[in-house]
């Protein structure tokens, strides 16, 4: 007869390392399943087109920095840099905030932003292109190049997700929205 001997200990000893094993697997950050935008980036297309280089890279005009409202995913893209000072301040509706003290460089030129009210990182490139060319379509409002408008339901914020206003900057010819970001 063959005799099996258990050792509670170390039937405990297993038991702690299995338990140990699940949260090493659940500890694990899980990539972000965006990458951050590319940049350069062209005007998107559509009606109107959207400058796609101020709103997600950002850029630099006579050494200084301008744009950059939207980091889908929460992803920087490579033309963007914080710094030891930048903050991140959420503002209105849940997902909207203000980014304050960050760097943009372009051209192999970088320059200091002091502010920016951001897009909810939940919104994809797409869903931010969609949401400004919804409020240019849906403005309420209309000053010289200036409109103002929803953003509808191709990016929300809060919860539960609710619709934001927009403004934005059409280009002298009026195809072109120059920038747009929430309006807060």
């Amino acid at each position: 007869m063959k005799k099996t001997f258990v050792f509670p200990h170390a039937r405990a000893a297993l038991a702690g390392l299995a338990v140990i094993g699940s949260l090493a697997f659940s500890l694990v950050p899980v990539a972000s399943a965006q990458a951050a935008v590319a940049c350069p980036q062209p005007n998107s297309g559509g009606v109107p087109a959207v400058n796609q280089q101020h709103v997600f890279c950002g850029e630099v005009a006579n050494n200084r920095a301008k744009g950059f409202h939207s980091r889908p995913g929460g992803q920087l893209p490579a033309t963007v840099a914080f710094t030891a000072a930048t903050t991140n301040t959420p503002v209105g509706p849940a997902g909207i905030y203000v980014l304050r003290s960050f760097n943009i460089t372009q051209n192999g030129v970088t320059a200091s932003k002091s502010i920016s009210t951001m897009f909810p990182d939940s919104c994809s490139q797409a869903n931010v292109v969609a949401a400004i060319q919804n409020a240019y379509n849906n403005r309420t409002s209309l000053n010289g190049n200036e409109f103002r408008g929803p953003s509808g339901a191709h990016c929300v914020a809060g919860n539960p997700g609710a619709s934001f206003n927009i403004v934005g900057y059409l280009n002298g010819a009026g195809t072109v929205v120059t920038t747009a970001y929430p309006d807060y």
